[in-house]
């Protein structure tokens, strides 16, 4: 079964209140027993990541811990993924 692997686009400037988080979209989001986690892509595998999440903005969510500026996070199909799957990036 093929998964297909998205990437959030280009990075966006975040308020000077907010510096150093992160926003990522809510597709990208896991929830399980209430703890948030995203899938990030890192050399052709995907490794689940725990996150703290901050507030929420439209469609985003704000990540306050787990995440660090310009890594890559999965933003569609990541409910299918398991961690230390490998992916194949398709844009």
């Amino acid at each position: 079964m093929g998964v297909k692997v998205t990437f959030l686009g280009e990075e966006r400037s975040v308020p000077t209140e907010a510096a150093g988080r992160v926003l990522v979209s809510r597709a990208a989001l896991v929830e399980e027993g209430g703890a948030a986690a995203v899938f990030v892509h890192r050399e052709g595998r995907v490794e689940r990541r725990a996150v703290r999440l901050g507030q929420a903005r439209g469609n985003e969510h704000e990540v306050v811990a787990g995440l660090s500026d310009g890594e890559q996070v999965v933003t569609t199909g990541a409910k299918q993924l398991r961690d230390g799957q490998s992916v194949r990036v398709k844009r």
